[in-house]
């Protein structure tokens, strides 16, 4: 396979992945049609099915997506440098800042959560426990009070960034002013320093 071709497979792969977040996020899982994404994305309707074999498969392949962003985001303090504690303290601002430049697609991801199939239900745990053990290991690396609470600790870390992630994606946590993300970060300190 040539470079070009491959080029070709990934852009049109992402085309196809784009078009379905719109079209998702328009119409939710169940109204949305394989042949509506072919259509706005200009491709056959057969070329969906050589990257995705079913809509479920085309919507766990978005999750992971969107799951991958938010791993990036943190991995990207790893190798700038930071250390472990800057890394927890940065991480409700990089949650935010992920969801906020890609508020649509995780609108969409929200919207269907609790629609999701097995397959997408495991790509969830997965990620949920890559992250886990990322924040262990970050706990690790920092003098703890009690280091036999590490493990719950990152489970707590890790549900209340994901409650923060939620609250923002309903609405019920706006965050208008350079005040409110201050109150967040001193929670979250708060949280660290706990146990």
């Amino acid at each position: 396979m040539t470079d070009r071709l491959v080029i070709k497979e990934n852009t049109t792969r992402e085309k196809i992945l784009q078009t379905a977040i719109k079209v998702f996020s328009q119409k939710g899982f169940h109204e949305t049609r394989m042949e509506e994404i072919a259509q706005k994305a200009s491709v056959a309707k057969g070329t969906i099915y050589l990257y995705f074999k079913t809509k479920r498969e085309l919507f766990s392949s978005l999750l992971s997506h969107a799951l991958g962003l938010v791993e990036e985001a943190i991995r990207k303090g790893k190798r700038e440098g930071q250390s472990p504690l800057s890394r927890l303290e940065n991480l409700p601002g990089i949650l935010l800042e992920v969801l906020s430049q890609r508020s649509e697609f995780f609108h969409l991801i929200f919207n269907n959560f609790l629609l999701m199939d097995p397959e997408s239900r495991k790509v969830f745990q997965k990620w949920k426990e890559n992250m886990i053990r990322a924040l262990s290991s970050d706990l690790e690396k920092i003098p703890q009070k009690n280091s036999q609470t590490l493990p719950i600790k990152a489970r707590i870390i890790f549900f209340f960034l994901l409650s923060l992630f939620l609250g923002f994606l309903t609405g019920d946590l706006e965050i208008k002013e350079e005040k409110t993300m201050e109150e967040i970060k001193v929670c979250y300190r708060n949280l660290l320093g706990v146990f």
